[in-house]
């Protein structure tokens, strides 16, 4: 691997009991988080010392920028990923303005073989906070889908820190002709601050 390229994993993650991509990219080195004070924080990501809208963030290869250049890393669940790849520095600019770096989040896919699986995540803590998930999967030979939908939410820990963030993605995976096919098919975000 590359220098200049570094990989967070689902493993990574579940060690670090990280909620948000924020806070499972928040300690690789040359990434400075702005504007992340913690959980429900917008979390932007500069790398080596660029601007964060000089960075491209990429949900299975689809970018995610908005009109400003910009992606809120502190409002997306981490449970839905298999992988975090970052791309540090300019030959990340194969990926337009990117001139940064580059960060791909890489969700979960459906694995091979028939099956039917699922996993329920829930925690909570002091000012109504709450952490609640839940991912439902499948597979019928050449077929299969992937759902994960999960909500945060918190009063704030101080005042006007208030905040809730709801996501629904889901994700097929068809074989035809011998290729595996994964698409990401909807991925809707809402967010209060």
């Amino acid at each position: 691997m590359a220098e200049n390229v570094e990989v967070v994993t689902a493993a990574d993650i579940e060690l670090m009991n990280a909620h948000t991509v924020a806070e499972a990219i928040y300690n690789v080195t040359g990434i400075e988080m702005v504007n992340f004070v913690g959980p429900g924080a917008q979390g932007l990501a500069a790398i080596h010392g660029s601007d964060y809208t000089r960075v491209a963030v990429l949900l299975d290869g689809v970018p995610l920028q908005n009109a400003n250049n910009a992606v809120a890393l502190g409002v997306l669940p981490v449970q839905m990923i298999n992988r975090i790849e970052i791309i540090k520095g300019p030959a990340s600019s194969t990926w337009g303005s990117s001139f940064g770096g580059v960060i791909n989040i890489i969700t979960k896919s459906v694995e091979a073989g028939n099956h039917v699986g699922g996993t329920v995540y829930a925690s909570g803590g002091e000012h109504n906070t709450s952490d609640l998930r839940a991912e439902v999967y499948g597979r019928k030979d050449n077929i299969g889908l992937y759902l994960y939908g999960g909500s945060m939410n918190s009063d704030g820990l101080r005042s006007g820190r208030e905040f809730w963030h709801k996501q629904l993605l889901l994700k097929d995976h068809t074989r035809c002709r011998r290729k595996d096919q994964n698409r990401l098919l909807l991925l809707i975000s809402q967010k209060r601050q």
